[in-house]
């Protein structure tokens, strides 16, 4: 297959406008266009456009090969679904939606992936390569027979953005998709990653009250693996300094990977720690992830992050939203 000569992005907010800047970035050869509201200020990414369209149509007969989804999330599905019937390889930010949407609108979406279209989820964390490490370990045994995970990220909301009002923002206001859910389910599917299929047992989901928002900023997931070993997972938009980490406990040692750090390690039964760092950039896991998607348009690769991926994460926010009520 070819790589694709025109990509559209869909959306220019601080997501699609990263994406813009490393796709020109990595290379400046394919031509980019958005599909934007319009609602939104200029930005500089614009000057990198040779188009920007105001509807799906105009988009279409642009006839775009490869296109980004990174619109608020309770667009994601129709947007997808149009796109992926004219033949559009995608790459869907996360969340692949919102969790309220009826499954079989997922339908058409999942039809196309399993035709040979690709199709892929944002979850950029996927693309850290402490991950591949990480996998290998438990592969290997080294911490015994897994007993307990306990994920955790936690970050200040309005830090997020720079100069821009947080209030105003799609992580913010529940009718674009916004709370940590949703907004930090990165970590839900890190975790199916490493543990196989999950399902939520018990949720605890709450506005601090120290943000202006009206969406919990704070969730506590208990979870069960599929041979019913436990997990836990914390999410918070309300606390500084920022934290992301996760540990694996065994019963023959410990594994602690701390994503800010870049740092993973290995306690073994006698305390000894052993340590490898993966120091990153910004930017590096995203680049990663595009050159990913390239790739599988390319048809070199297959999607990392699959449609039924996006699918088990939004299913397990659904479960937690049915726990707390």
């Amino acid at each position: 297959m070819a790589p694709p000569r025109r990509i559209l992005v869909c959306g220019l907010g601080s997501i699609g406008r990263r994406h813009l800047r490393l796709l020109h970035e990595l290379d400046p050869s394919p031509e980019l266009a958005a599909w934007r509201s319009g609602h939104g200020p200029g930005c500089p990414e614009e000057d990198l456009l040779v188009a920007q369209f105001s509807s799906l149509a105009e988009a279409l007969a642009w006839q775009p090969e490869a296109a980004i989804v990174a619109s608020p999330a309770p667009l994601h599905c129709a947007q997808a679904v149009q796109l992926a019937a004219a033949g559009v390889a995608l790459l869907i930010e996360k969340p692949l939606g919102t969790g309220e949407e009826p499954l079989a609108a997922w339908l058409p979406l999942q039809s196309a992936a399993e035709n040979g279209l690709p199709i892929l989820v944002g979850y950029v964390l996927r693309h850290d390569p402490a991950l591949a490490v990480l996998q290998a370990w438990l592969a290997s045994g080294r911490i015994g027979t897994w007993v307990s995970a306990h994920g955790r990220c936690g970050t200040w909301l309005p830090d997020w953005r720079p100069g821009t009002d947080y209030c105003r923002g799609v992580s913010a206001r529940r009718e674009l998709g916004g709370g940590v859910l949703l907004e930090l389910s990165h970590d839900l599917d890190l975790l199916r990653s490493l543990l196989g299929p999950l399902t939520v047992t018990a949720a605890d989901l709450s506005c601090s009250g120290l943000l202006e928002i009206d969406v919990e900023d704070r969730a506590l997931l208990l979870l069960r693996t599929g041979a019913g070993e436990p997990a836990s997972l914390h999410l918070d938009f309300c606390t500084r300094p920022s934290a992301r980490s996760l540990v694996l406990r065994g019963s023959e040692g410990e594994i602690h990977w701390d994503l800010i750090r870049g740092c993973l390690s290995w306690v073994d039964r006698h305390g000894v720690v052993h340590e490898e760092s993966f120091p990153h950039g910004g930017e590096d896991r995203y680049r990663r992830q595009l050159q990913h998607f390239l790739a599988c348009c390319r048809g070199e690769a297959e999607p990392l992050v699959s449609v039924e991926d996006g699918l088990a994460v939004l299913e397990l926010v659904r479960q937690a939203r049915a726990s707390r009520r």
